[in-house]
Order: structure tokens, then sequence, then C-alpha cells
């Protein structure tokens, strides 16, 4: 079986956006790796409660963030294109005249070296989430699709009241949403229809390790919640150090496998600089019983928190590759380069690894730009895949490729490469 992936609602990514990994801002690098124990974070019962809706901030923009999927080391699946609803910002997408939603899903049957076209929704589709060969969900703008032949065939499912951006299914029957409004929504009958959770805040991200075992993001503050009877209840498990708390939005990506939980927070500018985002990244091996911060890139003497820098200039994406192992995924220090860094022991150690950049070419709207992350896939411990797109010197077009690795990530190639259209298919 593979690590599930979480869902994950992330601003700084139109890409499955939700489909794609979006990086706002001017880039920034960041270096050094991690030589001591980190330090442990407050427990909960240090911490003050999660700010609500009340407390008038300003919720993030939701853009979802899978736009791949890998079921087995052949099967797998990838939004590409750019539907009719389109975000506006300074991004890489939009540098490259790509953004998010997507309108097509293709599917692969041979590790990525080959796509067919599966699903078409020019109204826009922000991800898929498969949990099975056969058995899988697209995200569109308006609707959600269902399938049971791998992509063969889609049938209409239902849809809350806000439409759903995002959904993470353990089985055919169970699966959890969240919706525009970021409100979290369950389903027991495969998406065809959704009840509110009990969690009223809004949420960024969620992942569940089990049909009862679960972990939530909050979007105020950034707050990680748990539930232990399949969202029947939820408790806090994890907030930010006080001295770098805050009650704005926190662009929060969870992954989560077994008693291991990883937690990528971006505070985007709040303890950034005009040329700097700021991030942390902590963790916990016990299932939320004890957290560790394991790095960050807190600007400013008044925010600094134990940890170190992780040498990945600016992370968007971090997904969990076994019990105490996980994957990094962001851009390099100019932002015409991808990253990704590793580590096997916890996070006391991070190995960084240049990723190719297939047909780089700089874009004229804005050359700082060269590469958009759009998928990040990691179904067993030896495969991965990563979707981006570049450039293209041809109008209307942009260059999908998938890169891939077959040996946990130490090395990279690219499978596939080819023009995909900027705009209805």
């Amino acid at each position: 079986m593979p690590v599930r992936r979480v869902m994950v609602l992330r601003a700084a990514r139109l890409s499955r956006g939700w489909p794609l990994l979006l990086l706002i801002g001017v880039l920034a690098g960041c270096g050094g790796v991690p030589t001591s124990e980190p330090a442990s974070i407050p427990t909960p019962g240090m911490l003050p409660s999660p700010p609500t809706a009340s407390h008038g901030v300003t919720l993030m923009p939701i853009t979802p963030n899978t736009a791949l999927e890998f079921e087995s080391p052949s099967d797998g699946w990838r939004v590409v294109g750019q539907g009719a609803a389109q975000p506006a910002g300074n991004t890489p997408s939009a540098a490259l005249g790509l953004s998010w939603p997507g309108d097509s899903v293709q599917r692969t049957t041979d590790g990525g070296s080959s796509w067919t076209q599966s699903l078409t929704e020019q109204s826009g589709i922000w991800g898929v989430d498969f949990v099975s060969s056969s058995t899988g969900w697209a995200v569109g703008t308006t609707t959600l699709y269902a399938t049971a032949d791998g992509g063969q065939s889609w049938q209409l499912a239902g849809e809350p009241s806000s439409p759903l951006v995002a959904v993470d299914f353990l089985d055919a029957s169970n699966g959890y949403g969240i919706t525009r409004v970021g409100t979290l929504e369950t389903s027991a009958d495969g998406g065809q229809v959704w009840q509110p959770s009990s969690f009223s805040q809004p949420v960024s991200s969620v992942c569940f390790t089990s049909s009862d075992v679960g972990y939530l993001a909050t979007q105020l503050g950034g707050f990680i919640e748990a539930t232990a009877n399949a969202g029947k209840s939820w408790t806090l498990s994890y907030g930010l150090p006080l001295n770098i708390m805050s009650s704005g939005a926190v662009d929060t990506d969870l992954a989560c496998a077994g008693s291991t939980v990883w937690a990528l927070e971006d505070f985007g500018s709040a303890f950034g600089t005009a040329t700097a985002a700021s991030y942390a990244v902590a963790r916990t091996l016990d299932g939320g019983a004890t957290w560790i911060m394991v790095g960050n890139n807190i600007v400013g003497s008044s925010a600094e928190v134990p940890g170190q820098p992780i040498p990945v200039a600016m992370p968007t994406s971090i997904l969990t590759t076994g019990s105490t192992s996980a994957a990094l995924l962001g851009y390099g220090n100019s932002g015409q380069t991808l990253a990704i860094a590793t580590t096997s022991d916890g996070g006391r150690h991070f190995i960084n690894v240049s990723l190719p950049v297939p047909s780089a070419t700089t874009s004229s709207a804005n050359p700082i730009f060269q590469v958009a992350i759009q998928g990040f896939a990691w179904p067993a411990t030896e495969d991965a895949w990563i979707l981006v797109g570049t450039a293209s010197p041809q109008p209307g077009t942009y260059n999908c490729a998938v890169i891939e690795s077959t040996d946990g990530g130490a090395s990279w190639s690219t499978v596939s490469e080819q023009a995909v259209a900027v705009g209805a298919q």
C-alpha cells in the first residue's frame, strides 16, 4: 500500500494547485544541517486555545496540492492544462503562463513514460485522489467525479453546499473533503453524500493514518488537532512555540503514516522580509505525544527558535517516506532550480539532492522563474515522482515534465516531457 498523501490546501500553491505547488514572493537562500538533537516544542498544556474566525483574520486563499498521484510503480494520474477559473499572482506558474486549476486528468500505466487522456473538464480540475489502481476521484471546481476502473470512465458524485477543493479517501467508501471556505466534510458512501464534521474552524490540511486516527491543521494559527474516533471529536496536539505564534493564516502541509506526522508550516511574510519567506518543520514519531521542531527559517532575532535552516531555499511540500523518514521538496536559491532534502533519522540530518530542470527556458514575463512545481508523489520507499512545468518558447503552451527516482530519492531523471496547451484542450 502506498503511503497516504495528505489532503493539502495551500495558499502558496496553485497547482493541484491543488494541484500545483506555487511559490509566492521572491525566493531567498537558506542553508545548514542540524548537528544536534532539536529542541522539544511546548506541550499542548502550555499553549493558548487556537484562534477562531471571529478574530477577524482574513483567511488565506484555498489552493489545493494534489496534481500527481501514483498507486503503484506503474499506475499514476496527473492534472495538466489550464481551466477557466484562474487565480492571479506573481508565482512561478503565473510567470510561465500556467495557473491552476487544470482542465485534464491524464493516466499512465508505465511509470510515467507515457500518458493518455482520462478526463476533461474545461471549468477546471483541482486534483485527484486514488485508493487503488482502479478506485479514485477527480475534484472539479464545481463537480466531484468518481471512477471504479482507473479513469477509463467517470461518474458524477456528490458535493456539499460549498464546492470541494480537496478529498482524501481511506477506502472506496470513507473519505474527507475540504471545501472552498475551509470546512471539513466527511463521506461514508464514496463521495455521494457529504456531511460537515464536528470541527468548525477553517482547515488547511488533513491526513488520516487509519479509519479512526487523523490530524488536521487550522488555517488560523497553524494549530494541529488530532482525533482518535474518526473525527467525532478533536483535541489540540501541537501549536507553534509561543515566541513565533501567529494569530494570522499559516499555510500548513501535513504528511502522516502510522504514528509519524510531519508538518511544514509556512508563515509567508509574518516573520520574513521582503526577500525571504519564513517556515518551520516539525514532526512527531509517537502519534502526537511529543513534537520536535527539526528546522526553521524564522527571520529576525525576536522570532528565533531552536532548529536549523533546512537545505532547501523555499520548501513547498513534505511527504512521509518511512517511520523516521521524510522528503521536503522546494526551490533552489535562484528560483530557477528544484531542490529536495531527505532525512532518514527523524530530521536530525537532511541530505540535499539537486533535481534536473527539463527544457528550462527563462520566461519573458518574469525571468526569475524557470520552473514551477506542480505535484509530488512518493507511494513506496524507492519510487517517487515530481510533476513540473517549465517555460515554453511556443505561445499558448508550457512544458510538462515528470521526474522520477527509483532509488529512494538519491538520484532523479526525467522520464517524460511534453508540450501542454494553456487553456481548453
